[in-house]
């Protein structure tokens, strides 16, 4: 797993630990590292070159729609959604919308 961020290093590190999943995490790539903030192209092509994926076999997770989602379906990803805060959207370009983690699983994303 990669955490694609517009946070700060420091910062994100703090959080995967405290989460207890920091262990998880081969690469982080953050916006301050390419000077680009997500949802622009930019910092998704860079992510792809700094973990040496592809946009087709790649997912995002994210909690933010605009950010995460939007940007990185416009950069040809597939997407999950957690919806955690039950956010209502009229039309999604989600492939899957979670509400809860564990549910990303049985969706067949992963």
């Amino acid at each position: 797993m990669n955490v694609l961020s517009n946070g700060f290093k420091a910062v994100q590190w703090r959080k995967l630990r405290s989460a207890g999943v920091d262990h998880l995490v081969r690469k982080m790539v953050l916006s301050e590292d390419c000077g680009v903030t997500k949802p622009l192209p930019g910092i998704f092509e860079y992510a792809l070159r700094e973990c040496g994926a592809h946009a087709a076999t790649t997912v995002m997770i994210g909690d933010n729609y605009d950010a995460d989602i939007v940007g990185a379906h416009n950069a040809g990803w597939r997407t999950v959604f957690f919806n955690l805060r039950g956010i209502k959207l009229g039309r999604t370009v989600a492939d899957v919308e979670v509400s809860n983690l564990a549910d990303i699983e049985w969706n067949g994303i992963l």
